[in-house]
């Protein structure tokens, strides 16, 4: 984990105070340390964070010596001993090289088509003096962030916006195309952020920076075209196995204690499983320590508790520690958070307090990484009724009865009610989707009509897209800015990384491409996951047929913390003095946040869309008026 800052201008035009002003905007983030550069026309800083021991070297800005060619990256490379040998370097130089340096190396005998050969969570900025371009890529996943701002001639960037937004002369009005993007599912640029004077690298894609001119090319695809050599069921079960113990065990290299989330269900179970299994073999006996969200005691939630799982898999795998966490009391609210509101659903403002919790188990074990399994039920269980709708565009009926039939008695549905559920989701659509939302009534409708006509409306459609499209809006760069802060303030208040195996590219490209039979196979739902686990989970664990909750109480834990927000004594004032006041409408706004308020203390804590959608938008509002 590193984050990083600069500026890319003539050395006599640095402005100390503007650095100065970047450090200290990521000084707040729990690192090992500060190494600062600077080079001819670029000065910047890394802090970095160590996720192995020395004599194992930690990350630092590089400068080749022959070309005078810098480099700034926010990087953990997966995947390494591959890139070694591509390179024609000797084995090693494994351990000796950090990952920036592989990087260096990579673009210095690929030039711009190193990033072709990258795997892993990057981010980063390369200057080439000989050529006065400013040139760098972000990874397909966008797990580290890299945003710029470009002053005249002078270029800022930074692994977060708070320290752009506070330089001179930079422009912080809302981008209001990127409000219409998050608020109303509206087209934006990629480079889109809630500032106008603030740009970010797009998932998935490459920048340059040429005198003031910036170009930006995507240069990663998923591989959507279906497999067309046929291969045996079992061959399909073993590729993603031999795939998913090669993405855990090429992130399974920290010296330090390793952690887990730990659920219960398929995906997180059969992650900590095999980072079981490795550990054993790099040292017997070795512990995997994790944390699971589990419901309070009286709770009387109609969602399943995950505390039996949990036990179940400390039964199996005897070698790890259990750290059981119940969200009892609200923690109190930060300003900060607020960048939380305006990023995600706020049904899932709790378990950002969970998460944090969770975490705080396994930084005081010593943990420096831990595992999920989050993203699994979208990336490779293709959760809902992605392979069913595959049946019925292409006519196999009987396959899809077949289906229906075998799999609703897995999941506990009734097959009725579930062929029921998958006609309703492909009747012709309506309209556009951001016209029928809840909430709309929140915004100004002379601007959500000029949006609207500047989108030039599709007109309504059949729902039957291939298997890809029902999930497609899971991958990364289809959901245009909205991993905007996925791993920034709000989830890294601690010294630990998190390892997502389950949403490594090679997972997610063999997932695309793998034939809808292959998610009902024998009946089981999410077959090809549980058939590729089948020598490392146990049967009881391996064929759950049942989903539990996160905490239990998540809605009566959501409406408390609705509540403290909407109490605030200013509420009504930043929302009729906000700098996005001509996008709303503080008339309705007010009226249902009395309506809200109203509701819970009469016991409502159902989370309802408008709800939802009301705090979200006070999120912009809370953010801008902080960023004031």
């Amino acid at each position: 984990m590193s984050y990083i800052y600069g500026i890319v201008c003539h050395p006599e035009e640095v402005d100390p105070e503007s650095l100065a002003i970047l450090k200290a905007d990521l000084q707040r983030y729990p690192t090992d340390g500060h190494i600062r550069l600077t080079e001819g026309m670029i000065s910047g800083g890394l802090f970095y964070q160590n996720l192995r021991k020395p004599p194992f070297p930690s990350e630092a800005p590089v400068k080749d010596p022959d070309t005078g060619i810098v480099i700034f990256a926010s990087t953990r490379l997966d995947y390494r001993a591959l890139l070694i040998k591509k390179l024609e370097l000797d084995k090693g130089q494994l351990n000796q090289l950090t990952d920036t340096q592989l990087i260096l190396k990579a673009y210095l005998k690929w030039g711009e088509n190193c990033v072709d050969r990258l795997e892993g969570d990057f981010s980063f900025l390369i200057w080439n003096p000989s050529k006065q371009y400013l040139w760098g890529a972000r990874d397909p996943l966008g797990f580290q962030p890299l945003f710029f701002a470009i002053k005249e001639k002078t270029c800022f960037f930074s692994s977060h916006t708070n320290g752009l937004a506070r330089l001179s002369g930079i422009d912080r009005r809302p981008d209001e195309a990127f409000l219409a993007s998050r608020l109303l599912r509206s087209q934006a640029s990629l480079l889109a952020t809630p500032y106008r004077g603030i740009s970010q690298i797009p998932i998935g894609h490459t920048i340059k920076i040429d005198q003031d001119q910036v170009g930006i090319k995507k240069y990663y695809h998923w591989q959507t075209t279906p497999m067309r050599q046929k291969i045996s069921r079992e061959d399909y079960a073993s590729e993603l196995s031999t795939l998913l113990s090669g993405a855990i065990e090429t992130r399974l290299y920290s010296d330090y204690p390793v952690g887990g989330f730990l659920s219960g269900g398929l995906d997180s179970s059969s992650v900590m499983s095999i980072v079981q299994s490795l550990l054993h073999q790099q040292e017997p006996g070795r512990a995997l320590i994790t944390a699971s969200s589990v419901h309070p005691k009286e709770s009387d939630t109609r969602y399943e508790d995950e505390r039996p799982w949990v036990d179940m898999f400390s039964k199996y795998f005897p070698n790890t520690q259990i750290n059981y966490c119940t969200l009892e009391d609200i923690p109190p609210l930060r300003p900060e958070d607020a960048e939380f509101f305006s990023t995600t659903r706020l049904r899932r403002y709790p378990t950002m307090f969970m998460t944090e919790l969770m975490q705080s188990k396994l930084v005081a074990a010593g943990c420096r990484t831990y595992f999920t399994g989050w993203r699994g039920d979208h990336f490779i269980s293709r959760r809902g009724y992605a392979h069913y709708t595959e049946f019925l565009k292409r006519g196999k009926f009987r396959t899809l009865h077949k289906a229906i039939r075998d799999t609703a008695a897995f999941t506990n549905r009734n097959p009725k009610a579930l062929l029921k559920a998958i006609i309703k989701d492909n009747l012709p659509s309506k309209g556009v989707d951001s016209r029928n939302f809840p909430g709309l009534k929140f915004l100004n409708s002379e601007w959500t009509e000029s949006v609207w006509a500047k989108d030039k409306l599709s007109k309504p459609r059949w729902k039957l897209n291939d298997l890809n499209h029902d999930f497609w809006w899971y991958l990364p760069d289809r959901q245009g800015t909205h991993q905007y802060y996925e791993d920034t303030s709000y989830h890294n208040k601690s010294v630990l990384k998190r390892m997502i195996p389950l949403s490594d590219p090679r997972i997610i490209n063999f997932a695309l491409q793998l034939p809808a039979e292959e998610f009902s196979k024998g009946g089981m739902d999410r077959s090809i996951m549980r058939r590729a686990v089948s020598d490392y989970l146990p049967d009881e664990l391996r064929l759950r047929n049942t989903k539990g909750s996160f905490m239990g109480n998540e809605s009566a834990v959501a409406a408390k913390i609705h509540q403290l927000w909407l109490d605030q004594n200013n509420i009504k004032d930043i929302t009729n003095k906000s700098p996005i006041s001509t996008i709303i409408n503080p008339i309705q706004i007010n009226k249902y946040i009395h309506k809200h308020k109203t509701n819970i203390k009469n016991g409502d804590t159902d989370l309802h869309h408008e709800n939802t959608y009301l705090l979200n938008l006070l999120g912009f509002l809370f953010f801008f008026d902080r960023n004031r």
